[in-house]
């Protein structure tokens, strides 16, 4: 009977010590999760604000491309413009004769 006592009571010591690592195990995991997660978070906060700055950066050339290409336009019609009133005004002084 002793020994099945001291049995169970071995049992039990080795049980209390498989728990108390199962739980530093668990915390050590929880920590590690925390960890890993905070870093997730970071790397996509920076993602983002690449993503950000890129879209900017793409918003701004394509502005400006558009921006280049109307003031093409505008200078051609302004040399068109140009070119037909120096007709006008050729047709004029030649009705005027």
């Amino acid at each position: 009977m002793k020994t099945l006592i001291e049995q169970l009571g071995t049992k039990n010591k080795e049980f209390g010590k498989f728990q108390e690592e199962t739980a530093r195990h668990i915390t050590q995991i929880n920590e590690n999760n925390q960890k890993q997660l905070k870093a997730q978070a970071a790397e996509t906060a920076k993602h983002k604000a690449e993503i950000a700055a890129l879209y900017e950066k793409n918003l701004k050339a394509a502005i400006n491309s558009e921006t280049a290409s109307l003031n093409a336009k505008i200078e051609w019609s302004n040399k068109e413009n140009q070119r037909l009133r120096s007709e006008l005004e050729k047709k004029k002084s030649n009705f005027a004769l």
